[in-house]
């Protein structure tokens, strides 16, 4: 309590020394008050009831790094000081260390790593501590949710792990997800289950519920958004959560991402093929046209197509026009075979990527209808159908 005493003469000091308003001194004093309170240790980490009784040597290693985490906060080392908490939690997890870890997470503004571990706190906080510590650590945890978004996964089946942008939570039953405000991707999977994935919007300071229902590995994947988001401020172009809590039944419109990665690349892939194909075939048209064009001079050269019937008059000439003409059919040839082979991977593309049942998307897959028209000279490819 001396710590606090002395902190508080202290910038009542400065605040009778300045122009600063007695409001703002007012919050500075809180906020001293907040931080001599939270980093003030007791005699040992206080675990909860929850959680089993550490060995001692485990509690003696925690409390080792739990104190130099006190001195490097206490020096504003607060980097340091985050990882030292971090350490100390993974060894025993405590509800002092989680308010602390949560405390400095704050400064730092990781709002959602403070809100996570300030709700551990709080909800492992023990009747015999005081209602006064109890409060400065709500006060800091309504401080971080105002900055971080809180997502509840309903899960089904309930022991299914859920993961943020890849990456595994480890949570305590009955615990939120809360996330950094922006785009991320979650995913809910379970053994025997397949797993179910979805992008969500956070927003600072809302709440989202999301269901996810894991089906059985022979089945197609649910995902649900079952309520919207609590006071939100909506990114430019985000969009709206469904607030009557039906299922999503388009997997476009809900963001669902089953099988994208092998989507696009097949798509990548058939279009390059198609287009290097059809590429090759208009090369070999526009060689065929200008070989024809010389083939016609080289018959008015020699006085119609009759001229050569007799070569030995213009024996040269002719030469030149039976290779003309040879030309122009060995190049016409190959780009028939090029233009083949472009329709026939571009019909193949859009069978894998539209076929029902072959990337999983059922009934309501986009239904497509590709021709290819061949000119003289020139070549037209329409895609009509439903997307």
């Amino acid at each position: 309590m001396s710590r606090t005493i002395c902190t508080s003469e202290f910038l009542v000091g400065v605040c009778g020394a300045s122009s600063v308003t007695r409001h703002r001194c007012r919050v500075l004093l809180l906020a001293a008050a907040l931080s001599a309170l939270l980093l003030a240790a007791p005699a040992g980490l206080g675990v909860s009831s929850a959680v089993a009784a550490p060995e001692p040597a485990a509690r003696a290693e925690a409390q080792r790094l739990f104190e130099q985490g006190k001195r490097a906060a206490h020096a504003k080392q607060w980097n340091k000081a985050l990882d030292l908490f971090r350490r100390a939690y993974a060894v025993v997890p405590s509800y002092d260390v989680a308010a602390n870890l949560g405390h400095v997470a704050l400064k730092l503004n990781k709002n959602a790593e403070a809100s996570r571990y300030l709700w551990i706190s709080l909800h492992g906080f023990p009747p015999s501590e005081t209602q006064q510590r109890r409060q400065s650590i709500q006060e800091l945890y309504d401080t971080a949710k105002r900055s971080s978004a809180t997502v509840l996964p309903e899960l089904e089946p309930k022991n299914a792990d859920v993961l943020v942008d890849g990456a595994e939570l480890e949570r305590q039953p009955g615990e939120p997800v809360f996330l950094e405000p922006g785009q991320h991707f979650l995913t809910a999977e379970a053994d025997g289950y397949e797993p179910v994935s979805q992008m969500i919007e956070a927003v600072a300071g809302g709440e989202l519920t999301v269901k996810f229902e894991l089906p059985k590995s022979s089945e197609a994947p649910v995902a649900k958004v079952s309520s919207g988001l609590d006071n939100p401020q909506p990114a430019p172009g985000a969009a709206e959560p469904n607030p009557k809590s039906e299922p999503v039944e388009d997997p476009s419109e809900s963001h669902i991402l089953q099988q994208g990665t092998n989507l696009y690349l097949g798509l990548i892939l058939g279009g390059a093929v198609t287009l290097a194909a059809a590429g090759t075939g208009v090369g070999y048209t526009l060689s065929a046209n200008k070989s024809e064009r010389r083939a016609e001079d080289l018959v008015d050269e020699v006085g119609g197509s009759s001229g050569c019937v007799d070569r030995s008059s213009r024996p040269a000439a002719c030469e030149q026009l039976a290779d003309a003409a040879e030309a122009v059919d060995r190049k016409r040839n190959t780009s028939y075979i090029a233009f083949g082979a472009a329709g026939a991977v571009a019909l193949g593309t859009a069978t894998y990527l539209f076929w029902p049942g072959l990337t999983g998307s059922g009934s309501n897959s986009a239904k497509v209808r590709p021709t290819l028209f061949v000119g003289d000279g020139s070549m037209h490819l329409t895609v009509s159908g439903r997307f």
